[in-house]
């Protein structure tokens, strides 16, 4: 079986990832285009994050937490967990 993450499909689309932003007052998206014709790898979406995150710290935002997404998603409930996804330490900005 194909690796997911190896994943690479060519054709006639173009991809987008819209990355949740915060500056703990008001949240937004950053949009990231991975161009036309084929699928990102698992790299080029690590390097679309960590743009997102300079691109949002820019303007006074950050990328949002775990918990923060969820709620964002969700609304109000408790999400049990760690507040931080896997791999984030690759995107943030300090």
């Amino acid at each position: 079986m194909n690796d997911p993450r190896k994943m690479c499909i060519e054709g006639p689309f173009e991809m987008e990832m819209k990355v949740a932003i915060t500056n703990d007052e008001q949240s937004g998206t950053v949009t990231f285009g991975f161009g036309h014709g084929k699928t990102p790898t698992a790299e080029e979406v690590q390097e679309g994050l960590v743009v997102c995150a300079k691109q949002a710290a820019r303007q006074g935002f950050r990328l949002m937490d775990r918990r923060e997404y969820m709620q964002e998603q969700l609304g109000p409930i408790h999400i049990p967990g760690p507040r931080t996804f896997p791999n984030a330490d690759k995107w943030e900005v300090r």
